[in-house]
């Protein structure tokens, strides 16, 4: 309950950018190119063919046996996400503070951004309303989490991430927990700041 009501009054501070979370990658299943491309800070120029050098790509079959996991090294909150994906895919990215317990964070559909499937390769999405790269259907309330799980769930069965990004804030140690009455004013302060940021995006 305190983590949560630390999250509120995070996410009422209008902070304009959360901060860009260092993180650790694991993957479970076969894939080309070495696994720290999708968490060096380089994003590649859009419609990048999607088995180049400076992704991580795989085809399965359509088994979706490739996942990432991204391990922040503590709880966080969690304000948005950034990736560079093939464009003609669908993506999944969960949530979680154990690495057992997981819950959707949003679902990229097949070329759902700007890149279209005849140009082809890499397109760069992000769930930041502000950005000109913003996907509406990444778009997530804040949430507290140490570990976000990323991998594909339909498409050609040809897939590749190049770069994922998580940012958000810290969460603070030893601070007084807000009254009730002050509790139910974060829950009302969040709930209009959703409402306003999912005007904003459209």
């Amino acid at each position: 309950m305190r983590n949560l009501l630390f999250a509120a009054v995070l996410l009422m501070s209008g902070a304009a950018h959360a901060a860009l979370l260092g993180t650790t990658v694991t993957a479970t299943g076969t894939y080309s190119n070495p696994l720290g491309l999708v968490n060096d800070g380089f994003i590649p120029p859009e419609t990048t063919p999607w088995a180049s050098g400076t992704n991580v790509f795989w085809s399965d079959g359509g088994n979706n046996t490739v996942r990432f996991v991204f391990d922040l090294g503590a709880d966080f909150l969690v304000r948005d996400i950034l990736v560079s994906v093939d464009n003609n895919d669908a993506y999944r990215a969960q949530y979680s503070t154990d690495a057992s317990n997981w819950t959707d964070l949003f679902i990229i559909p097949s070329a759902g951004g700007e890149i279209s499937p005849i140009q082809g390769g890499l397109d760069t999405l992000t769930s930041e309303a502000a950005s000109l790269e913003y996907l509406p259907a990444m778009d997530f309330a804040g949430q507290i989490a140490r570990y976000i799980s990323f991998e594909a769930i339909g498409g050609d069965s040809s897939y590749a991430l190049a770069e994922l990004q998580i940012f958000g804030d810290e969460l603070p140690v030893d601070r007084p927990v807000p009254a009730p009455g002050t509790a139910l004013l974060l829950a009302a302060g969040l709930a209009a700041m959703r409402f306003s940021r999912q005007r904003r995006g459209r």
